[in-house]
């Protein structure tokens, strides 16, 4: 995955795409480079995965947020008609395995569609609040805690500063907090 790719200008690996390839996931198995859209496309049910871009030196960190694509809840996938009345397209931050996410998501606004609670549910998602909910957890993620508190008694402070360093472990700031909680932590 991080290594050099061996062309200058790679063409995307999609059969179809004759587009020049600077992107990868960190999650699939899959070592080919893709364009932007291919990606998108191919993770269109995956959106918890980790796109990373070539630079032409290295491999740096993307979203599928920022790369365009919209996560629809709803409809099988396809946005909701509605889906711009009201607050439109939205910002979920969900905890899932491989760490923490910002996606975009549009929700079914129809009048009788279910509530966005309910809606983060059918996507296997654990709102975190009922009303307004702006952070969800997988339930693979759930499981996971659930295991480790259980086998290891890991707390959820401990277990959410692991995913967080999962995501991004250079995050001085988040080492800071580590560190700070560290030296006032009392003893259990």
């Amino acid at each position: 995955m991080l290594e050099c790719p061996e062309e200058a200008s790679p063409i995307c690996g999609k059969k179809a795409c004759s587009s020049p390839g600077r992107y990868e996931c960190a999650d699939c198995d899959n070592p080919t480079l893709f364009c932007k859209d291919c990606l998108v496309e191919s993770h269109r049910w995956l959106p918890l995965h980790r796109p990373m871009k070539w630079n032409g030196t290295y491999y740096q960190k993307e979203s599928f947020s920022n790369l365009g694509l919209v996560w629809y809840f709803g409809h099988g996938g396809i946005p909701c008609p509605y889906v711009y009345d009201g607050r439109g397209i939205q910002e979920l931050t969900v905890l899932d395995l491989n760490g923490i996410h910002k996606v975009s998501v549009g929700y079914c606004q129809c009048a009788k569609g279910p509530e966005i609670a309910e809606q983060i549910f059918l996507v296997k998602l654990f709102p975190a609040t009922v009303l307004r909910p702006q952070t969800a957890f997988s339930f693979r993620a759930l499981k996971l805690f659930h295991m480790v508190h259980l086998t290891a008694h890991t707390k959820a402070w401990d277990f959410i500063g692991t995913m967080h360093r999962l995501t991004d472990c250079l995050d001085i700031k988040a080492l800071h907090v580590s560190i700070l909680r560290n030296l006032f932590k009392a003893d259990d």
